[in-house]
């Protein structure tokens, strides 16, 4: 099956100055795979026809094998991998397999495609500039700090200096914490005996052992269970 890897569309895409903040912007052939591939996506949901079957390719997503994408770049199909692995583990793109190809997403398309947004920040820049530099590449967020804020639900501490701690975590920690809080909530549903937030982050709380109330009872279950026994001999 010959691959067809339809030439870009005219059209513009929207990068913020915070770009120059960005990981990516201290590599440039990354930074320029990386917009190859935001210029390269859909604007708009359409299908593609691989073969006998056809694949859904919404906005914001492309379905280019990797090796297309090695051929496209000039680069081994191992590098190509390498680098879409480097942006999902950091929130920046998702991957699948499709037919014997790869759909990968854009996180957050819209930051680089939203038109309204580029018209409102352009008419009133000094009103949106703030907000849209925090959001453009902070928002590849997997799970972001304000989402942690309101998930841990004990907010004391410097919310300012709890967010520059947050900015430096992994996306892969992040995740983890998403995934914790809960379980953690559930074991400890009263607040105040939760750690602060500080302390949380500080001491990398999410890779603790989450002990449950059932599992603080389970001995105590268990002696009840031995002391009947006895008695009953």
């Amino acid at each position: 099956m010959k691959e067809i890897i339809n030439p870009p569309e005219g059209g513009w895409i929207k990068l913020h100055r915070s770009i120059q903040e960005h990981w990516i912007w201290q590599d440039p052939l990354k930074l320029k795979w990386w917009l190859d591939i935001i210029m390269e996506v859909n604007h708009a949901d359409n299908k593609v026809n691989l073969g006998l079957k056809i694949i859904e390719c919404k906005r914001g997503q492309s379905v280019i094998s990797l090796s297309g994408w090695a051929k496209r770049w000039g680069v081994s199909k191992s590098m190509v991998r390498n680098f879409f692995n480097l942006l999902e583990n950091d929130g920046m793109i998702t991957q699948e397999n499709v037919t014997k190809s790869t759909r990968i997403t854009v996180c957050n398309y819209d930051n680089y495609q939203d038109a309204a947004h580029a018209r409102k920040t352009h008419e009133d820049p000094n009103k949106n500039d703030n907000n849209y530099n925090n959001n453009i590449y902070r928002s590849n967020d997997v799970y972001s700090f304000d989402e942690f804020w309101d998930d841990y639900a004990k907010k004391v501490g410097d919310k300012d200096k709890l967010r520059n701690k947050w900015s430096k975590l992994s996306q892969a920690d992040k995740l983890k914490i998403k995934e914790y809080i809960p379980k953690y909530k559930k074991a400890q549903p009263d607040k105040k005996y939760r750690k602060n937030p500080e302390t949380f982050l500080n001491n990398k709380s999410w890779h603790d052992e989450i002990i449950s109330a059932e599992t603080s009872e389970q001995p105590t279950k268990r002696y009840r269970d031995l002391s009947s026994e006895l008695f009953d001999m």
